[in-house]
This record gives C-alpha cells, structure tokens and sequence, in this order.
C-alpha cells in the first residue's frame, strides 16, 4: 500500500493540485529527492495495476478506471519529471 504524503507551501498553507500537494523552489534538495522516491513508488505501483487489468481484460471491462490509473500514471510522471527539473535547476 501506497503510503500518502503532502508537502506545503510556505506559510503552511497547503498547495492542491489534482489531488497532490506540489511545491516549487522552496523545498530543499533532499525534500524534493523524497518527493521523487514517493512519486517513482506510485509510477511503479500504477504500472503494476495496468498491467494486471490489460492481463486479465478488465482495461474492456472497465474502460473508465482503466483510463483514471492512466491518468494517475500521466500526472505521478509530470509532477515527477517537474520535481527533478526544480532539484536539478
């Protein structure tokens, strides 16, 4: 199980966005690096869930929560890809 985790703004006010808590410039390396693992755990995870449902045909049986993990694995990737280009910038 996918442990679940948000991070804040400054000020501590939370920061959604489409369900996760994003912050830029203002998280240290170390905090951005955890965010990374955290995401790769879910792009992993989310994978994993894809392939079982193309495996046993549920991604016909049920094409709108195949499509939602689809989306879920799009935006663990772009926020993924957008914590790196923050550590690394």
């Amino acid at each position: 199980m996918i442990e679940s985790f948000s991070i804040t703004k400054q000020h501590n006010e939370p920061a959604p966005i489409g369900g996760w808590f994003f912050v830029g410039g203002n998280m240290t390396n170390e905090e951005q690096q955890h965010v990374i693992d955290e995401l790769q755990t879910v792009i992993a995870d989310t994978q994993a869930t894809l392939q079982r449902f193309e495996d046993t045909g549920m991604d016909k049986e049920m094409p709108k929560d195949y499509e939602k993990l689809q989306d879920i694995l799009d935006g663990a990737v772009k926020r993924q890809r957008e914590h790196t280009r923050v550590m690394l910038g």
